[in-house]
């Protein structure tokens, strides 16, 4: 009775297969790079600023209204 090879031992039945899927993986590897790349400057420059100064204004409010008052002696 024969035993069959091990799946990593056998070679590759399609060559060409194998490299329209490397291919193929690379084209839209780096288009999803492209869109986080693009993504990420929008948010860089439009939403990451407005929301520093959304807390910044929140942080001044409240340390204005729990300011206490010292007394110089």
């Amino acid at each position: 009775m024969a035993h069959p090879e091990p799946a990593a031992l056998r070679p590759l039945e399609s060559p060409r297969a194998a490299a329209l899927a490397g291919v193929l993986f690379a084209v839209l590897f780096t288009a999803a790079l492209l869109l986080f790349v693009t993504s990420l400057s929008l948010w860089v420059t439009l939403i990451f600023p407005g929301w520093v100064f959304g807390v910044s204004i929140l942080i001044l409010v409240q340390n204005y209204r729990h300011r206490t008052v010292t007394t110089v002696s």
